[in-house]
Order: C-alpha cells, then structure tokens, then sequence
C-alpha cells in the first residue's frame, strides 16, 4: 500500500515557505516513498475579476518556479497549481482532487507573527484535510528573514518516530501510517501513552495498577506488530500527567524527529479537535508531525 506515494505541498511564497522548501527534513520524502509533488498556491479567486485573478495567477506560477526547482533537487517530480479558493478550503480540495496521498504545511507555532499559511490557517487545514498533514515547524521574524529556519533539530524525520496512541480507533489508523514508516527505513520509534491525572484523579487512582498492566500489553502488542513488518529499535514508554506537556518533554529530551499522531478530523471542531492533543502539538511541538484524520483514503 502506497501510503506516501503523492504529496501536495502548500506554499504562500513567504520567506517561512522557502525556509520549510530548504529544509533537509523533505530530503526524507523519498524514502518515505514519495514520486510526486504537487506545489500548489491558493488565493481567493473571489476577489479579483477572471482578467486579473489569471493575470496573477501567471505571476505567482514563474514565482512558484523557484520552489519547484528546489524540490526536483530533491528527487521529487514536482508540478505546480495556483488555486481560486482560500488555502483553507482549496488545500483539502486540491488534495482530494488531485487523489494526493498527505499535505505537507509549515507553521509558524503559538507566540510568532503568522504568515498567510502558516499560522491559524495551517490549523483550518489540518482540520479540514481527508488526508494525513505533515506539518513541519519553522522559528525567525519577518525582520531577519534570512534567518528564518526549520525548527527540527535531526536532519532526517526518520531517525526517532514517537507514536502516542490513546488505543482508540483513531490511533489505530494512525498506526497503520506507523507501520508504513517503519518499513520504510525508520532507525527507532517509540510508543507511548499517557496516563492522564484529569481522567485518573481522584476517583480511579485505586485503579491506576490495573490500567498500567493492561496498557503495558497494548503497547507490548503494537511493538510486537512492529517487530513483525522490521527488524529495528522500538521502545516503549508508559507515562502519567498531561498528555501534550508529556510528548513535548519527551521530544525535546530524547531528540524526536517525528511525532505521529491520530486527529479528529471534519465535524469535530466544537468538540474534541479544539483543546485536543494534537492541535495543542500542531501549536507547540518543534519535532514535524503527522497528524493522521479519522478517515484518512489510504
């Protein structure tokens, strides 16, 4: 199964969009699998008159052209797409359109002036998308815009994959994309899941032995799932608190190059999306993420 096989990359031609195109974290796509890209941009065709919206359109393409030769250094066959909608709703469309296996964004994170992309609306995106995101962190002011880089501290994503899992249905499907990078190559991966003091304290505690061994055992059989498809180095960790602060200081401790992660996806904004798990790393986390939706088309 071509999990990887297509991606589209969203861009606003900003000097953070040049920063995550130069970023040798993409130089991973390929072994991810990855043949094809997508470089699309999107601008909300509503606001010009047709004359001027393809006008622009022209424009922005010869611009595109240098990002596009940057990613075909790469290896990745690379074409380009200037859409009429805002990136919020034309960037999942596109996706969907063009049958992309995930979307790769860049985001600027909680506390930096947003770019177009790669602010809030890498969020409206994320929320959106049908397929799996792969959202990379970048750090720098528009002030100093040479000095705008990635934030990933290893240089290939596949290093160390930490995979936290709720062992929810969700997470489930998450794993599958897991499995994938593991075949691929990946050198460690560790599964972790947190036991949560808001659903632990105070009326479970007595329980809390109990919900260790058997999520010990989940966790032993998703390694053991692992072993099976790669012969690599899995660990395994059983954590308690919050689980965002957990995963951040568990990244930024032992150096993790990739986080994947389950969201929830389209209709689910009011409820477990906003304040969730993986939109507050979607926020904070330095390592890049791929946050897998409850139906992904795999």
């Amino acid at each position: 199964m071509k999990m990887f096989i297509k991606a589209l990359l969203a861009t606003d031609l900003s000097p953070a969009s040049f920063a995550m195109v130069n970023c040798s974290c993409l130089d991973a796509l390929s072994r991810l699998g990855t043949e094809e890209c997508i470089l699309s941009m999107c601008i909300d065709g509503g606001t010009y008159d047709l004359n001027v919206f393809n006008q622009t359109k022209l424009i922005f393409e010869k611009w595109l052209d240098q990002q596009k030769n940057i990613l075909e250094e790469k290896g990745l066959s690379t074409s380009i797409h200037v859409c009429g909608e805002s990136p919020a709703k034309g960037v999942p469309l596109l996706a969907e359109l063009k049958q992309c296996s995930y979307i790769i964004l860049g985001s600027r994170g909680h506390g930096m002036v947003s770019d177009v992309l790669l602010g809030s609306v890498a969020l409206e995106i994320i929320h959106n998308s049908t397929v799996p995101v792969l959202l990379f962190r970048v750090k720098g002011e528009e002030e100093a815009p040479e000095k705008i880089t990635c934030c990933s501290a290893s240089e290939n994503i596949l290093e160390h994959v930490l995979f936290p899992t709720d062992f929810s249905a969700n997470s489930e499907r998450a794993f599958q994309y897991l499995l994938e990078i593991a075949r691929k190559g990946s050198t460690k991966i560790t599964l972790m899941h947190i036991q949560e003091d808001r659903r632990i304290k105070p009326h479970l505690e007595h329980r809390l032995e109990e919900f260790n061994r058997i999520d010990s055992e989940r966790l032993a059989s998703l390694k053991r799932k692992i072993l099976e498809e790669a012969g690599m180095d899995v660990d395994i960790s059983l954590l308690h608190g919050s689980a965002v602060e957990e995963i951040l200081k568990f990244s930024e401790k032992h150096g993790v190059s990739l986080i994947v992660i389950g969201t929830r996806g389209r209709g689910s904004l009011a409820g477990i999306f906003l304040g969730s798990v993986s939109h507050n790393l979607s926020r904070h986390s330095k390592a890049p993420l791929l946050l897998v939706p409850d139906r992904p088309r795999l």
